[in-house]
């Protein structure tokens, strides 16, 4: 058997291939089999939805092979146009001799993916507004017909969101929804991982970085190779302390979301001289917007918080006898607070009192990245 680097091994940010897990549906189907199944069925829209780095994009490309794919994105359709212009450019790079002129005929367009059995992907279908969502579900309607493949992905409280725009789209879609992954399947991948790397790993330090990765496997391929990293180049012996300075080195990785977090504890700026300050059992205190950010960030890393949970996490950090935000106030702090980062990133989503944390990596970077907490914090 090769010898297997740790660069082979744990792969975070590309196709994985040594710790690859084929996760299965609540039936017992593997989620690759229901996708080729649904690539078989001509004439079947098929929507991939799952939270953030669940592993949509790792699924199709494990299945459709890398030259049939038609990849677009969401976020950059913001009308019809764009969406033909995007295909024109994904042709254009396949076949360079093609004239430009011709790859611009929408028709001829949708003959050549027909024809070469090539798979249209719109990944993040749900940036796409209402309007143009509906001008595209007509569109990928007539066309399935004549033997297009289309894969949308998009997130789970999207998931209908082409049916509602077009209902001729119910009982033609093939819906497949990647369940949050459990712990027994990120305990996989350091399993098989470490065993290749012939590193002995108790369970304890397993179980730590199943559970600060938060159910995302990029992440738990990340801090495996940090850890794996440490232990074979330094030397290290791996014990919690070796897997926690692991999380510090992930978190490195992370620096894009210091600006992000320094704009939500900042709030409203202008009127931050008026702001209540908290006080906090270890003797320092924060407004309401880093005691916020404070509450999404204590044990145990949570992804779906109820404003009564926010408002139990944040009463946890507070002196004895300071009443935590509630009601509107908790509301109105949140709201601003998802306002302010989604002009960046679509990191949050507040919807019927309950928070969702779309990104992962966000969640992360607020529990092991301090430099945040001592600026918020007096």
């Amino acid at each position: 058997m090769k010898e297997c680097h740790v660069v082979d091994v744990f792969r975070p940010n590309t196709m994985p291939s040594y710790t690859y897990i084929n996760r299965q549906e609540k039936r017992g189907t593997t989620y690759e089999a229901k996708l080729r199944r649904a690539l078989q069925k001509m004439g079947s829209l098929i929507v991939i939805s799952g939270g953030s780095m669940t592993g949509k994009t790792v699924l199709y490309r494990k299945v459709v092979p890398g030259e049939k794919i038609i990849e677009l994105s969401g976020a950059h359709i913001n009308s019809v146009e764009d969406f033909w212009q995007q295909i024109a450019e994904r042709l254009c790079s396949q076949r360079e001799n093609i004239i430009p002129e011709i790859i611009r005929n929408n028709t001829w367009a949708l003959k050549k993916l027909i024809a070469g059995d090539l798979v249209l992907v719109i990944d993040g279908f749900h940036y796409i507004n209402p309007e143009t969502q509906l001008c595209l579900s007509r569109i990928l309607k007539a066309e399935l017909f004549n033997g297009l493949k289309v894969i949308l992905l998009t997130l789970p409280h999207f998931a209908d969101d082409v049916i509602k725009r077009n209902p001729d789209l119910i009982g033609r879609t093939v819906f497949i929804n990647l369940l949050p992954w459990k712990k027994e399947e990120l305990e996989q991948i350091a399993r098989k991982g470490f065993d290749l790397l012939h590193i002995p790993i108790p369970n304890e330090q397993i179980e730590q970085i199943v559970q600060e990765s938060v159910l995302s496997p990029q992440l738990m391929q990340k801090n495996c190779y940090n850890l794996a990293i440490r232990i074979i180049k330094n030397g290290e012996e791996i014990s919690s302390d070796a897997v926690n300075r692991a999380f510090c080195d992930t978190v490195e990785a992370y620096q894009y979301y210091r600006d992000n977090i320094r704009s939500m504890w900042e709030g409203a700026a202008k009127r931050r001289s008026r702001r209540k300050e908290y006080n906090l059992k270890n003797g320092l205190h924060c407004d309401a917007y880093g005691l916020f950010l404070l509450s999404l960030s204590i044990y145990p890393p949570m992804m779906k918080l109820t404003a009564a949970e926010i408002h139990e996490c944040m009463s946890e950090l507070l002196k004895e006898g300071e009443e935590a935000p509630k009601g509107m106030y908790l509301a109105n702090v949140i709201k601003h607070s998802e306002s302010i980062i989604k002009s960046s990133i679509p990191a949050l989503e507040w919807k019927n009192s309950t928070l969702y944390i779309l990104d992962p990596f966000l969640l992360f970077y607020l529990r092991w990245d301090d430099n945040w907490k001592q600026e918020a914090i007096r």
